[in-house]
């Protein structure tokens, strides 16, 4: 039996990597969050504020709200001032993260992580045994109040069909 030899710098540098990945993918979650709770919206239209502030102010449960902000700060999308206790979303991170940007908010895009896994389990199945994700199970609502015309060609997904102010993802294997 053959045996290879690991580049201990390359495998530490991969395995960095794939925690990057990792933490990117919880982030993409929390961002999906920060859109469909309109907490990216509530926090640009106040100043700086506590959790207990931006929670009342967007009628939601503050202890989430807390946890939801210190995801944030952690990933750098929000402020946090250690002195006062409040947070920040800086007006240059609201013009790609609330409905505001239009077909630049990131978070309403952060949706697909979510429905990618809500399908997983369908699609690992298409790789096993071929076919296809059966249409009740593809349509999913999406709230996307504007999703860029580029965004609904043909690609990797089958297509997009506009709804109003949403939009339902048809995927296939």
């Amino acid at each position: 039996m053959s045996t290879t030899a690991v580049d201990q710098v390359e495998a530490e540098a991969f395995a960095g990597r794939m925690l990057g990945v990792l933490n990117s993918g919880m982030l993409c979650l929390m961002l999906s969050v920060g859109h469909r709770t309109g907490l990216f919206d509530t926090m640009a239209a106040m100043p700086a504020a506590t959790s207990e502030a931006i929670a009342r102010q967007g009628q939601l449960d503050e202890r989430y709200v807390r946890e939801w902000l210190n995801a944030m700060t952690v990933a750098r999308v929000v402020d946090y001032d250690a002195t006062t206790g409040s947070y920040r979303l800086p007006p240059e991170h609201a013009a790609f993260l609330t409905r505001a940007a239009g077909p630049n908010n990131f978070s309403s895009m952060a949706q697909f992580e979510s429905l990618m896994g809500g399908v997983e389990d369908d699609i690992v199945n298409c790789f096993r045994k071929g076919g296809g994700v059966p249409y009740s199970k593809e349509q999913i609502s999406l709230s996307v109040p504007q999703m860029p015309t580029s965004s609904r060609r043909n690609a990797t997904w089958s297509g997009w069909v506009s709804r109003g102010t949403s939009c339902s993802m048809i995927l296939t294997c």
